[in-house]
């Protein structure tokens, strides 16, 4: 089943205020990033937002389930999406607070693959000062980086939103 064009020209449009939405085929789904960042997959009969650890009792408060399918053999999976609420289908700014959510899930999750990725460099090198993207100085490859971008809170909607959950 395709993805609903109607859908992704939601989203495009409701997100516009907070930056560029962009989307990528994944199988018969469409992953959908945020000025690059991965926040959610629009898949069959709806959108699903990405979610982890620090944000699923936000998820669980509001009844949203985890994405699951079935694999060969009968097998159940599951990934770290929860299913949209029903308002953001139709309430623009609900879609810009729980999209926030998914932003900052997707942040974390960036910043977890670039730990991982200098870990598993560390352990075939030996070295963790040396190359990580072809660097070969003494000099560790994150030198002079100050901080990795994080998502601001300033225009949170209040103490009971899922942005503001997700930025204290």
């Amino acid at each position: 089943m395709a993805v609903d064009s109607g859908l992704i020209a939601w989203i495009e449009e409701a997100l516009a205020p907070l930056g560029t939405v962009t989307r990528r085929a994944m199988m018969g789904g469409a992953t959908l990033y945020l000025d690059g960042t991965i926040f959610a997959i629009a898949f069959e009969d709806g959108l699903w937002i990405k979610a982890d650890a620090t944000s699923d009792a936000v998820w669980d408060a509001a009844g949203c389930p985890r994405f699951s399918y079935t694999m060969g053999e009968g097998r159940e999976g599951s990934m770290n999406y929860r299913r949209a609420p029903d308002d953001v289908y139709d309430d623009a700014e609900a879609l810009r607070e729980w999209a926030a959510l998914g932003v900052a899930a997707g942040m974390r999750a960036g910043e977890e693959g670039a730990r991982s990725k200098i870990t598993r460099h560390s352990r075939v090198s030996g070295n963790p000062a040396s190359s990580w993207c072809g660097r070969r100085s003494g000099t560790p490859a994150f030198a002079g980086v100050t901080a990795l971008a994080q998502p601001s809170c300033a225009t949170s909607p209040g103490a009971g939103s899922p942005a503001f959950l997700a930025c204290s």
